[in-house]
């Protein structure tokens, strides 16, 4: 850089500072935002040049005896697990693919490849550079672009950093990046971490910070020695960090996990973890140098919501080759600290496995010793999905993809393994291969990701003698033959010879691992980072999105037809998959999920998905015109298909609504009351009459229920309330409106009864919309009243004779019947002198005989009256008295007030109506 630029950038960069220390006062001194990170690379990068970092160490692996072949019994039929890649394309096609980094832009060898997706932003995090992108295009953000060691200086104390890790926790919301540092003296090291306080990263992001020197944690041990590989695990009660043991020698020694209590860096201001007691150390767990344990720890990201018991350890076996130890840390509930310990040697015996080759690649100059480095054969990565871990590393194997020590090129083999119960078993194993007899491909460095579908993708770099060095992906739907995996895909097209003249070898620096993480909105798709030579001796780190395959094509519909005008109709959608094709959806916690559309107007209320091949919808046809739909399925990732013909009908025939309740069941006359109708499949949109005539402001609440404002009708009638559906079925409640009589409305103390009366049939008023509420009720009219009121609405008296009373001839008098029908029943002899005096009005006294032998037989008798129940009944004589007394203790009377009861009263027609609800309890 000319040093009138740099000049420049330094005098910008202290501006920047100078602006954000304002900002900075209430952090703690473990606290950055992005932007002051931003300030401070400015002039980090100025000085930087290419640099070795730490070999990973391949201990003592390559002193072992190779295991040949094992007693390995897999659970699936042999030989799958070895068997040539079968020819269709890739499960996951690619989508947004970008290069991340650099040779020119970390200065580093290896880059230690690594990277993840997040809500918005893929974030590499590699040796010498951490840069956000955005995953939408690929493209650099330019939100963060820093150096690691520019970006872990407050806790990095002075020395270098090596082996980043990088997480997005969706759990949390947070970015977690972890990184150790390292001296000249290679001792007593310390582990980084750095936390995020947001998901999508910007300037205003606030990065904590926190540290622990290993052999500082308790139990403290491993003093002066260097924890070299660390590995990272994340789950919901831990940060799971495992490593390699050496002295300062370079002498292996064993292997540790350091296990970090997640609350605290993700709520935390920063530090150091070992005095607050928040990391914990499980060391030696090897036993000795050469015993048996997990070789390289990996600690397992388990990728579940609920918050676990269990965390896992996993590593190949230090003693031997063709088993896999496992660890169970323990603890008492979910999130709680510290743990209570960890399990004794999980051992799980796998097919044969031998220490990998360095990897050829055309262009190649440097001989053996610019060959590539595959390490040896630790595991890469481990996730768990479920109950099952999924792991991945790279093993020397022969032409058949067994693996052998005189093996003569390098597969990558992955596991599935259940771990329910705590007890490992092996699910499936299977091996990324070349079968060529010559001139093989060599496939290394994996990394392997599964997805809620139960689809996993291998990431891997790919080279050989006649080929260039390049990425490549293979992957496997949930449905294939256990063990075996698609053809893999190229991603990358190397046209260039790699002998970079900062890494002669040997052999030279590669990896020394990479990462295939799954994306935290949807679930399925997948997003791997691999290492290629992108240009003439550089390398590149190719981030490419691995795209699921699409939802299933909706086939068929059950039922075929709905009803238009129903506002929740359940419809079962059958699809037909193709290539692994299928609906999926991730559940609740994530903010991509499944969704379906229905052409023309059809609401889709929810989606439930059943299988990759059924989905239930709720639907919406209100306002839906007649005819048929197609149908639309778009999974998580935003990937649609459509029903090739129309598997959907809207037409008519849907439940018809029932109409059962009308509250108030009255009001006035002229209108406007406010009603609610209830009753059974309303349907939005619906419209009421009430007697025929439109109510106003019907508005359909719920399936049971409706708003409405009755119209005006006659006074003093009985309405029909009619409830219809936009697809014009109906449902009516008859009767179900009185609109007041003129004079008896709402707050009449008469009105209840009388509006009783009306829907019991017993009377219909006395015309004009009134009921005559004050008039009295005559002998004639009462022979009608007690009649209906006793048998019924429905009930007609026999045929009238003319020869019961003088005055009742039956000569077409409407009463006259009902007056010889109750004189036949012996409820009444006349008023005396062989009539009946059917004009007369009925006295409250005659009213306690006439309802009582109506309600009680005509022969009954009331008791001996007392002459203490009412002031004006005395009971000295009067033969309507005791009459009046038993009216009483029924509970039908109280009297007219005062103490008395007003038996030479006329009774009138509002009366009435409280004496024959009491005597019949009329509902």
């Amino acid at each position: 850089m000319p040093m009138k630029a740099r000049a420049l950038g330094l005098f910008s960069a202290l501006l920047l500072a100078a602006d954000l220390s304002t900002a900075a006062e209430s952090r703690t001194p473990y606290q950055r935002t992005v932007a002051e990170i931003m300030a401070d690379q400015q002039t980090a990068d100025l000085v930087a040049g290419p640099r070795q970092h730490p070999r990973a160490r391949a201990a003592h692996r390559r002193d072992l005896a190779v295991n040949p072949a094992s007693a390995f019994s897999p659970a699936f039929p042999p030989g799958e697990a070895a068997a040539p890649q079968p020819s269709p394309a890739a499960p996951q096609t690619i989508g947004v693919s970008f290069l991340g980094a650099t040779a020119a832009d970390t200065n580093a060898f290896p880059p230690d490849t690594m990277g993840a997706a997040g809500p918005t932003q893929f974030l590499v995090g590699v040796n010498g550079r951490i840069r956000t992108f955005a995953k939408s295009t690929g493209t650099a953000d330019g939100v963060l672009n820093a150096d690691m060691d520019t970006f872990f200086t407050s806790v990095r104390n002075g020395q270098p950093t090596s082996t980043p890790r990088v997480r997005y926790d969706r759990l949390s919301g947070r970015w977690i990046v972890t990184i150790v540092n390292f001296n000249v003296s290679f001792t007593n090291n310390r582990i980084l971490v750095a936390v995020s306080n947001t998901g999508t990263l910007t300037n205003a992001t606030v990065w904590t910070y926190f540290y622990f020197q290993h052999n500082l944690v308790s139990p403290a041990g491993d003093t002066d020695f260097f924890f070299d590989y660390n590995t990272l695990g994340v789950d919901a009660n831990a940060l799971l960090i495992g490593g390699n043991i050496f002295d300062a020698t370079g002498v292996y020694t064993g292997t540790t996990v350091h296990v970090v209590r997640k609350s605290t860096v993700i709520a935390g201001g920063g530090g150091d973890l070992v005095p607050s007691g928040n990391v914990v150390a499980f060391r030696n767990l090897t036993g000795t140098p050469g015993g048996p344990g997990p070789y390289t720890p990996q600690g397992v990201d388990n990728l579940a919501a609920a918050a676990p018991t269990d965390s896992w350890i996993i590593g190949v076996d230090n003693a031997g080759f063709g088993t896999l130890m496992l660890r169970r840390i323990t603890f008492i509930a979910p999130g709680t600290w510290p743990p209570t310990g960890i399990s004794a040697n999980l051992s799980l015996t796998v097919p044969a496995t031998a220490i990998p080759l360095t990897v050829p690649h055309q262009g190649n100059v440097g001989g053996p010793d610019g060959e590539l480095d595959a390490v040896d054969d630790r595991l890469f990565d481990a996730n768990l999905r479920g109950s099952r871990i999924w792991t991945a590393h790279n093993i020397a194997v022969d032409s058949t993809g067994a693996g052998s020590g005189s093996g003569d090129r390098d597969g990558s083999r992955w596991y599935e393994i259940d771990v329910t119960g705590g007890t490992p078993t092996l699910q499936q194993a299977g091996t990324l291969f070349d079968t060529a007899v010559t001139d093989p491909r060599f496939y290394w460095i994996p990394s392997i990701m599964v997805s809620g579908q139960g689809h996993a993708a291998l990431g891997v770099s790919a080279s050989g003698a006649t080929q260039r060095i390049n990425a490549a992906t293979a992957g496997r739907l949930a449905s294939d033959v256990p063990g075996t995996l698609q053809s893999p895909l190229l991603f990358t097209a190397s046209a260039t010879s790699y002998n970079p003249a900062a890494d002669p070898g040997p052999p030279r620096r590669w990896g020394d691992y990479s990462y295939t993480s799954l994306d935290p909105n949807d679930d399925m798709t997948m997003w791997t980072i691999q290492e290629y030579c992108d240009a003439v001796d550089s390398y590149g780190l190719r981030v490419a999105q691995l795209v699921a395959p699409p939802p299933a094509t909706p086939a068929s519909a059950a039922p075929g037809s709905v009803a238009a005008g129903l506002a929740s109709v359940s419809v079962v959608i059958t699809g037909t998959s193709t290539g692994g094709s299928g609906f999926f959806d991730p559940g609740a916690g994530y903010p991509s999920r499944l969704q379906a559309s229905v052409s023309g107007a059809v609401v889709v209320n929810s989606v439930t998905y059943t299988s990759p091949t059924s989905i239930t919808l709720d639907l919406n046809t209100v306002g839906a015109a007649l005819g048929p739909r197609t149908v639309t399925a778009t999974n998580p990732d935003g990937q649609s298909r459509t029903s090739t013909a129309s598997i959907l009908t809207i037409g008519v025939g849907g439940p018809a609504p029932t109409v059962t309740s009308v509250a108030p069941t009255s009001g006035d006359a002229a209108g406007g009351t406010a009603i609610v109708i209830t009753g059974t499949d309303f349907v939005a949109g619906a419209t009421a009459t009430i007697g025929g005539v439109a109510a106003t402001g019907v508005n359909v609440t719920s399936a049971t229920t409706a708003d409405a404002t009755t119209p005006p009708l006659p006074p003093g009638t009985l309405n029909d309330v009619l409830l219809i559906n936009p697809d014009t079925q109906g449902g009516t409640l008859a009767a179900g409106w009185l609109a007041d009589f003129t004079d008896v409305p709402q707050a009449d103390i008469f009105h209840d009864d009388v509006e009783k009366l009306i829907r019991n049939g017993v009377t219909a008023g006395c015309g004009a919309g009134a009921y005559c509420r004050n008039a009295a009720v005559t002998r004639a009219q009462m022979a009608v009243f007690l009649l209906k009121a006793d048998l019924g609405a429905g009930y007609t008296p026999p045929a009238c004779t003319g020869t019961v009373f003088t005055d009742v001839p039956c000569t077409g008098g409407i009463f006259d019947p009902w007056i010889e029908d109750l004189n036949g029943r012996g409820i009444t002899g006349g008023c005396g002198g062989g009539n009946y005096c059917p004009n007369a009005a009925v006295t409250r006294a005659q009213m306690a005989p006439f309802l009582l032998k109506t309600l009680l037989g005509s022969a009954y008798n009331p008791p001996p009256c007392t002459g203490a129940v009412f002031l004006d009944v005395p009971c000295t004589g009067g033969i309507f008295d005791p009459w009046i007394e038993d009216l009483s203790a029924h509970l039908i009377t109280a009297g007219c007030g005062g103490g008395n009861y007003c038996p030479g009263a006329p009774n009138t027609r509002g009366q009435m109506a409280v004496f024959l609800v009491k005597t019949f309890s009329l509902p």
